[in-house]
């Protein structure tokens, strides 16, 4: 089957309770943010969303999202976290000595934080639904 099926969008088993705990966490912040007013850039914030989305989703089941899947697992969580911080540190750089505007860069960030609690409570709701029984 296509990885553009969206049944081959996530994996077949619930998401943990570090996850969920997580997307909660992140959707307390990101609705701190926009209840506090902070100014967004809502085609940013689109674009980390749907970059997001995408790339939790019909990306990530084609074959070479599963690879790059197979190598992220597979350098362990120290590895991981350096690959991340790779990426983290320049942007929080950026944004500090303001070679960067921030209010993108913010809004891109606030739509990708959106997307996680979207992916993890679509998974939360895919696996709930598989588990119930049939009626009828």
């Amino acid at each position: 089957m296509s990885a553009l099926a969206p049944s081959n969008w996530f994996p077949d088993e619930r998401p943990g309770r570090p996850e969920i705990a997580i997307a909660a966490v992140v959707l307390l912040d990101v609705a701190y943010d926009f209840y506090a007013e902070e100014p967004i850039d809502w085609p940013w914030l689109l674009a980390g969303f749907l970059g997001c989305v995408i790339a939790w989703g019909p990306l990530a089941a084609s074959p070479v999202g599963a690879r790059v899947g197979d190598w992220f697992r597979g350098i362990g969580l120290g590895g991981r976290f350096l690959v991340i911080l790779a990426f983290v540190v320049p942007v929080w750089a950026a944004i500090a000595l303001s070679v960067v505007p921030s209010t993108p860069v913010r809004s891109a960030a606030k739509g990708v934080l959106l997307g996680v609690v979207v992916v993890v409570t679509a998974r939360l709701l895919q696996t709930r639904v598989a588990e119930s029984p049939d009626e009828g």
